[in-house]
């Protein structure tokens, strides 16, 4: 099934029902391959030079993050036995979480024993601006289930507090010895075990997500920018990353292997955009945060007023996105993104997340924004 390269609703929907036939795509699994075969074949009928990169990766974060989580809540126990071993303990894991929520995989790198596969088209040698989508699902967790769901900022931000708060409790520990700390450090312990049990149910008792919002219209709007501007004397690259719901490890690879040609390209990243109100990100980050670049934020504002594109310019702070390492390592990047109400993606990292929930005249829009702004970007 090729894409129809006349018809701009055609293509949309034509890679729609590819995703829609094709259903879940776990990192590293053999979905996620078929459908980078499918996209790599796109692009050659695109008259693209196309690049297939393998890469170390890992089918879930869960593992890495757990072993953190568990030796903080060990080193409260190792509060009463040792109070020395209790504070190298929590210091040294606070630190490993630190980098691994910033994109510096310091943990995951132990687990990454399976291989996963960035698609690169490229329509020069050296790029101004390199489009981005993820091609794999993300299993979904009760921490996702649309009934509680409500700040996933706030998670992250009760996950860095209390691994914080058990590094300090086990230093006054060690300083002062008092009982009540040692009961005080608890407090932030139980929120550990509730993200460890919660995680390791997600592990074993929950199914992959169909994956159509997320991240089924970043592809879609990616290849159609591709396919649209093919002829054109534009020098782009667009890139459909694996393994970013394992923790953006194809963008992270992506960056290593290629980060003497990226220099100054502007980094487009497109997720969730399939439904709700677009959203241009202004910051975004987990531990960390990181400004998007002020100067393309500008031209979008300037390219969706011309195209009468609603667009809002805010700050997203959920989870990373594959433009995180990118600005975590002073590149110029952006990530597009929809959101509801609650300022959540639409059927997030849940069982609802179908193609049929995806709404075509969101990629439609956000695909003329993109290709408006490439044309713009190459003058």
């Amino acid at each position: 099934m090729d894409i129809n390269p006349d018809s701009q609703t055609g293509a949309i929907n034509i890679t729609l029902q590819f995703l829609k036939n094709l259903g879940a795509r776990p990192a590293c699994s053999v979905k996620e391959k078929s459908c980078a075969r499918w996209i790599k074949k796109q692009l050659l009928s695109f008259g693209f030079e196309v690049i297939e990169d393998e890469f170390p990766s890992l089918t879930t974060y869960t593992w890495p993050y757990l072993l953190i989580w568990i030796g903080l809540i060990l080193s409260v126990i190792l509060m009463k036995i040792s109070a020395p071993s209790a504070l190298v303990l929590s210091v040294f894991l606070t630190i490993v979480e630190y980098f691994e929520m910033n994109s510096f995989p310091v943990l995951t790198t132990l687990f990454k024993r399976k291989k996963s596969v960035n698609i690169i088209g490229k329509k020069s040698q050296k790029p101004q601006i390199i489009l981005f989508s993820h091609i794999d699902s993300a299993t979904p967790s009760i921490f996702f289930d649309p009934r509680f769901i409500s700040d996933p900022h706030l998670s992250v931000q009760l996950t860095i507090f209390s691994s914080i708060a058990i590094c300090c409790l086990a230093l006054l520990n060690l300083i002062f010895s008092w009982n009540f700390l040692y009961i005080l450090s608890w407090i932030p312990a139980a929120y550990l075990i509730l993200l460890s049990v919660g995680h390791i149910h997600r592990e074993f008792f929950m199914e992959p997500s169909p994956g159509g919002n997320d991240n089924g219209s970043g592809v879609t709007i990616c290849l159609e920018v591709a396919r649209r501007l093919a002829n054109e004397n534009i020098p782009f690259w667009v890139v459909f990353t694996g393994s970013e719901e394992s923790g953006t490890n194809g963008a992270i690879a992506f960056e290593k292997k290629y980060r003497s040609v990226i220099g100054e390209s502007l980094i487009l990243n497109s997720d969730n955009c399939g439904a709700g109100h677009l959203v241009a990100a202004s910051k975004e980050g987990m531990w960390s945060v990181f400004h998007s670049d002020r100067r393309l934020i500008e031209q979008v504002k300037e390219v969706s007023h011309n195209l009468s594109i609603s667009i809002d310019i805010r700050p997203y702070l959920g989870l990373s996105t594959d433009a995180t390492p990118f600005l975590a390592r002073g590149y110029r990047a952006l990530t597009f993104i929809a959101l509801n109400k609650k300022g959540l993606p639409v059927n997030w990292h849940w069982k609802t997340d179908t193609i049929d929930a995806v709404e075509p005249d969101n990629l439609l829009s956000t695909s003329n924004l993109i290709c408006s702004l490439l044309h713009n970007s190459s003058r």
